[in-house]
């Protein structure tokens, strides 16, 4: 289950956008599969964008055990830019890095 975690005094990036782009990066790069029913789903993942001025974003991600709500796994906060290789966008880069950099790199298991 993925969920979106707001910043207090953070301008926070598109909710939608950022859900959906790490769905996809989840599906291309991880054998992890999305589910939306809480009831059946063995981690939940909140992700957290938030604006750094010019189109840079932000990101982190914690994996949540839905059973005893223990924090499995915490990136630290990792920056995505805006450059031609992520369409100019700074989330995609920033949520690109949390899988492929810090979650991949945990649990090389879970990698395609």
């Amino acid at each position: 289950m993925l969920v979106f975690e707001k910043q207090v005094d953070q301008p926070d990036a598109d909710e939608m956008e950022s859900l959906n782009l790490l769905e996809y990066y989840l599906r291309d790069r991880t054998s992890l599969n999305v589910i939306e029913d809480k009831k059946e789903v063995d981690y939940i993942l909140q992700l957290s964008v938030v604006k750094k001025g010019l189109g840079n974003r932000r990101g982190k991600l914690v994996v949540v055990d839905p059973v005893s709500t223990n924090v499995i796994f915490e990136s630290k906060w990792i920056l995505g830019t805006r450059n031609m290789f992520y369409g100019l966008s700074g989330e995609r880069h920033a949520i690109a890095r949390l899988v492929s950099g810090k979650l991949v790199s945990e649990y090389p298991e879970v990698k395609k």
